[in-house]
Order: structure tokens, then sequence, then C-alpha cells
């Protein structure tokens, strides 16, 4: 049912898009807008679903937060300390060198579409591994399985991801990544913390410091890096999310978000 409602979302989206576009418009942009699309689908077949199936059936899938804004602030917080963490600590262990830092018109103007990409990945992959997914497995098994077992399911939708595959280290940050998204689910018991994490840590990753998201390059970046390090340090082609250095930072913060969650009750 999933599957078939993403593709009805995405031909009706794409065909209304479509039919207000000019004629001349360049592919580059058709494929920004696809991309943009497919999540929009991806969002819209979850809370369908959810609404035909699951509402009546006492499933909590933290979406509806009271407080959304303010959590969801908190939670770019998160993600901006998370990644400019690893980022220093990549740049003290000589594992990247900066070559340029632009705040011309050009590179900003270059960083609104994956700010809106990133943001709909967020909302995106949030809902179906955090939301659905987790309410589903917590509601039967308790919120320790729905953790592990919702990492495990996020880790896997990213298999076919560029140089996933080059070390046992990007699927071990996916699943550990997951690890501090559920924590962060669990502790502010909803949504928007973990989606602000989510956004803020790919689109300063990739967009503010010029380093490889999950093994793509999308867009361009206020800061310019060139990866000069041991691959166990940097993440080699997958970026820094492959490096032992995430290992340890993401292991960090979900021990720091759970403390500080559960002190404030």
């Amino acid at each position: 049912m999933f599957v078939a409602l993403f593709f009805i979302s995405f031909i009706v989206l794409s065909n209304v898009v479509v039919s207000v576009l000019p004629v001349d418009i360049n592919r580059e942009l058709i494929q920004k807008l696809s991309f943009i699309l497919q999540t929009i689908s991806v969002i819209l077949s979850i809370l369908l679903i959810y609404a035909i199936f699951d509402r009546k059936k006492d499933l909590y899938i933290g979406w509806g937060q009271k407080n959304k804004f303010r959590l969801l602030i908190e939670g770019c917080i998160w993600g901006i300390a998370c990644i400019t963490t690893t980022f220093i600590l990549l740049w003290a262990l000589k594992g990247i060198r900066v070559t340029a830092i632009s705040f011309d018109r050009n590179v900003l103007s270059s960083l609104s579409f994956p700010f809106i990409l990133y943001m709909f990945v967020a909302v995106n992959e949030e809902l179906l591994s955090r939301g659905y997914f987790y309410g589903l497995i917590k509601r039967d098994f308790g919120w320790r399985i729905s953790i592990i077992a919702s990492s495990i399911i996020f880790s896997i939708l990213h298999i076919s991801n560029p140089s996933i595959l080059q070390s046992p280290f990007p699927l071990l940050n996916l699943f550990l990544a997951g690890i501090l998204f559920g924590v962060a689910r669990e502790v502010t018991d909803g949504l928007w913390v973990p989606i602000g994490i989510h956004f803020t840590w790919n689109f300063f990753l990739g967009n503010v410091y010029g380093l490889a998201v999950s093994g793509m390059d999308i867009g361009g970046s206020i800061i310019k890096t060139e990866v000069v390090g041991n691959q166990l340090i940097t993440g080699g082609g997958f970026g820094p999310e492959g490096s032992i250095i995430a290992t340890i930072v993401i292991t960090m913060f979900t021990i720091a978000i759970w403390r500080w969650y559960r002190k404030k009750g």
C-alpha cells in the first residue's frame, strides 16, 4: 500500500508541477524538483497510511508534538554542534585541509536547493524511521527494541549510497546515527528534535563545511575543503560519516542528549 501510494503521489505531484513549468526548463532544475517531489511523496504516503490504518489503533508517531518550533530549533542546535565537533576533530587530526572560505552571492544562492532538499529529507526519513516504524515497534515491543530495530532499518535504507561498503564504518555509523535519533525521539517524546538534528547534520556537513554527506555531494559550500588524511580518519569517499571520528562523536552526543533531556524531565 505504501509503495502504491508513493507512486500515485509522485505521479500526481509531478504532473501538477510540470503543468505550471515553462516548456524550456533546464534538465538540472527538473532533476532537483524530482528529488524534492520524491521526498514529499514519501511524507504524504506515510501520513496517508497512518491516517487510514493506524490513527485509531493507539499508534503515536510523534508528529503532533506541542512546541514544535522550539523543539525543531533545539534539534538544529544539537545537529550543528555534532557536525562542528566532527569537523574540528578532522581538521585538528589533519584529515582535511581548508582551501577557501566564500560568502559571495553565487555561493550563497547555491545553498537554497540543498537547504530545502535536506529539510524535506530530514522530515521524510525521520517520519518513516522514527515516526511510523518506531511507533509500530514500540507499541508491541517497547522503546529499547524500537530504537535498535528502527536504526537497523534506517541504515539499510542507505545501502545504495556511494562508497557505503568501502569499510564497516559507514553502515556502523548510520546505525549509531539511528540510535542517536531514536534516543532523541524517546527522551523528547516526538519527532521534532530528531528532525532538527538530521537537517542541520546534513546541511552543515555538505554545504557549510564542504564534505560528502553519506557519499553524496549536493550543491556548493561556504567552506571548501580537501580530504588529505587516512580513510579511517576522514571516511574516504563516504565522507566523515564513514570515519572512526564520527563513531566517537555520535556516541558522545547520544549520551549527552539522553542525559540532557532526562535531567530536564
